[in-house]
């Protein structure tokens, strides 16, 4: 009953049924006036009126009128039977109009102007449709609108554009454009761009399931007067133009979903933001972007002059780009920006690259989220991220795998600006490379070591609140883990829990391969519990400070078999104060095979401990403590590798005391287990775009409208919202939908 009052209620709406006329036309002058409102001339239909509603059939044959075919009547329709050719141009200069339709569109061959022209301002302002037309120009644009005022309800469907002198779509009009479909077209080797913004404001727009290969210049841009707000850009493939999608608006950019795009082997930009404001609410979901040509060339720039915030990265795959993966470098905060799933890989620069340090860029980086996804076999750094004074943090990484990049896994560096809430969890960094044509992350050595994370101050400014767990860092050529205040300050706040950092080192200068290294002014508040660190070429872990160390625990796990490469450089512990050592806490440790089990140094030293540890077979000293004031390091209560005690080498060198001393291993934590890192997943599949209009789209996989279906489509209709991925619905949309609803198909 709901549905006959709702159909009922649509009836009255569209003013009583509707008996539309089509009208065959057979001549060039018949076309003309078929779409202006005057008596045809000739054929079957001679002395008939196209009315509003009715439809021109144009039948085959090749049509060269001597005017434009000026669209005047409203909610007319202009089909072709099979074969039908225009040499010419349509100007649209009224509302509800469709030229051609899926199977009966034109071949539009044009020499004067754009061979399809939108005139906003001679009364085309809203529900317009070009679909399934074959679209060429050798004077201008295929499709363009121009004019002052907005456009509204715009359907873009099922075209092929080609070749034309400039771009192959081109909004040109003054006013908005809003609730647009660009679906299903194919936009090649056109002069300009496939598809170009020039208007006012662009809201609400669907492109969808199109080809826009090797144009000229862009393959989408958007270079319109305002803002760009809820866009989606779905399932196209955008190749070989000089850039594949740019913003380079007046205005900000929001609400863009990207999704199931191949945007790829472009020559500049893959994507672009460049635009004259903010973006936010950007999202890239299952899109791959890959293969720039130009050098130099990043697969995403993000350069906006203004904040970008809420930015979503999801199972993307970003690779061999001849530059940058992702490369952020906006004059504005960068907050909430997340990278899940998916793969960045081999790209020529850096594979993410966030570049707040320049003039004009240096604001804070915050709420920045990496979890389950690959990074690995970038040229240069695996994850950059720098600032000159402004913050960062917070910072994560989770389940994240990264590989063999060129010159280390994670940079993180500011000079004076504050750090803090920086995690990697469950994550595995290894085989870093470093080398010659690397970046360090200090920005001072010539090339980088190969680390696989380091986390710098170059100003007065501290390292803190630092959280490593169940991680691994494992075969990296410089450091493990690099955490330093080079500018002569503070590392504070420092939590490892649960990691492994082994055979680290292998490319790196003497002391400049430890599996863990901590340095500043002022060391303090660092908890290592448990964690693994053997096998590195330097120290297992190093804590060093010019003046004081205060209040460091380490305790459980092994830092064994460190000084790999036996030059005399490799404690498995290594703690060196210039002044004041205070409050050092090492317990229930395994320290074999290293030059030195353990190794502390402080001019004045106080409430200092190693205990209940094994210390056996290490090659010029177990324990070794050079404090020429303050109290004795107490060693006592340990195992030394003999129930006889400390004996050369493995001895306790220095202020040591080691009495009482066990006559067995203790027993203690078990070391932790390694994470598992992460799969990588598989590279998304372009799909297979789908064909017809807003009904068929409707209709569905069983192509056909049920009641529940029709309802929806009038609820969306009545409230002028999009139904599902089908748009917004127009009345022409509505009364294709109940005639296939009637008809049960």
């Amino acid at each position: 009953m709901r549905l006959l009052i709702i159909v009922a209620g649509l009836v009255l709406v569209l003013g009583g049924p509707v008996v539309a006329k089509e009208l065959k036309v057979t001549n060039s002058a018949d076309f003309v006036n078929c779409a202006a409102g005057i008596a045809l001339t000739a054929g079957p239909d001679a002395g008939q009126v196209a009315l509003a509603g009715d439809t021109c059939v144009v039948q085959p044959g090749v049509y060269a009128p001597v005017l434009p075919v000026v669209v005047t009547v409203q909610n007319l329709k202009i089909l072709a039977n099979v074969g039908a050719t225009l040499n010419g141009q349509i100007l649209i200069h009224a509302n509800g109009v469709q030229i051609g339709a899926a199977g009966q569109g034109f071949t539009i061959n044009d020499n004067a102007g754009p061979a399809i022209q939108i005139n906003v301002g001679m009364g085309a302002t809203q529900n317009i449709t070009i679909e399934g037309n074959v679209v060429t120009s050798t004077a201008g644009p295929a499709i363009q609108s121009n004019g002052n005022g907005d456009l509204r309800n715009l359907r873009i469907l099922g075209n092929q554009v080609l070749s034309t002198v400039a771009n192959g779509i081109s909004f040109m009009h003054t006013g908005a454009l809003e609730d647009a479909v660009i679906a299903d077209n194919t936009l090649e080797t056109n002069g300009g761009a496939g598809i170009g913004f020039l208007n006012g404001r662009v809201r609400t727009l669907s492109i969808s399931d199109n080809r826009i290969n090797g144009n000229a210049t862009d393959g989408v841009v958007f270079g319109n007067t305002s803002s760009v707000e809820e866009l989606e850009l779905s399932r196209n493939t955008i190749r070989g133009n000089t850039v594949g999608v740019q913003f380079g608006n007046a205005g900000g950019v929001s609400g863009v979903a990207f999704s199931g795009n191949t945007i790829s082997a472009n020559q500049n930009f893959n994507v672009l933001f460049a635009n004259g404001g903010f973006v936010e609410d950007v999202s890239f979901e299952g899109d791959q972007l890959s293969t720039t040509t130009g050098i130099g060339a990043p697969g995403v720039r993000i350069a906006n002059t203004g904040v970008t915030e809420r930015l979503r990265f999801t199972n993307v795959l970003i690779e061999r780009n001849n530059g940058h993966g992702i490369f952020i470098v906006n004059s504005g905060r960068l907050r909430e920006l997340s990278l899940k799933g998916g793969r960045i890989r081999n790209n020529a620069g850096h594979n993410v690259f966030i570049e707040h340090s320049l003039p004009g860029t240096d604001f804070g980086v915050s709420n920045v989220l990496f979890q389950d996804v690959v990074i690995e076999q970038a040229d240069d750094n695996g994850v950059r991220i720098v600032t000159n004074t402004a913050e960062i943090g917070p910072l994560s990484f989770k389940n994240v795998l990264l590989a063999k990049n060129g010159a280390l896994g994670i940079c993180v560096r500011t000079t004076t600006g504050t750090m803090g809430e920086i995690s990697i969890e469950s994550s595995t960094v290894r085989e870093s490379q470093g080398g010659p044509g690397t970046t360090s992350c200090d920005g001072m050595a010539p090339q980088a070591e190969g680390s696989g994370v380091e986390i710098l101050t170059l100003g007065t400014t501290p390292v803190s609140n630092i959280s490593i767990r169940d991680s691994i860092f494992t075969n990296n050529g410089g450091f493990g883990l690099r955490l330093h205040a080079l500018g002569n300050d503070r590392v504070s706040k420092i939590a490892i829990r649960g990691s492994r950092f082994e055979q680290n080192g292998t490319r790196a200068a003497v002391g400049q391969g430890s599996g863990v290294s901590i340095r500043g002014q002022i060391v303090e508040e660092i908890v290592v519990n448990p964690t693994v660190a053997n096998d590195n070429n330097d120290h297992g872990v190093e804590i060093t400070a010019s003046r004081d160390i205060l209040n460091v625990s380490i305790s459980g796990g092994e830092f064994s078999n460190n000084d790999r490469n036996r030059d005399g450089v490799g404690a498995g512990i290594s703690v060196s104060a210039n002044e004041d050592l205070l409050g050092l806490r090492v317990t229930d440790c395994k320290l074999s095979g290293n030059t030195k089990g353990i190794r502390v140094q402080a001019d004045t030293a106080r409430d200092h401990h190693v205990n209940n540890c094994e210390i056996s077979n290490n090659t010029q000293a177990g324990v070794e403590a050079y404090i020429p004031n303050g109290e004795n390091l107490d060693a006592t209560n340990n195992y030394w590798g003999s129930p006889s005690g400390p004996s050369a080498p493995n001895g306790a060198v220095g202020q040591v005391t080691f009495t009482p001393f066990l006559a067995a291993p203790p027993g203690g934590p078990t070391p932790p287990t390694p994470p598992t890192p992460p799969t990588p997943p598989p590279p998304p599949t372009p799909p297979t775009p789908p064909a017809g209009g807003f009904a068929a789209c409707a209709a569905g996989a069983d192509n056909r409208i049920d009641d529940i279906e029709m309802l929806g489509i009038l609820d969306a209709w009545i409230k002028g919202r999009s139904y599902q991925s089908c748009g917004v619905p127009t009345d022409l949309d509505v009364l294709q939908a109940l005639d296939r609803w009637v008809r049960g198909v």
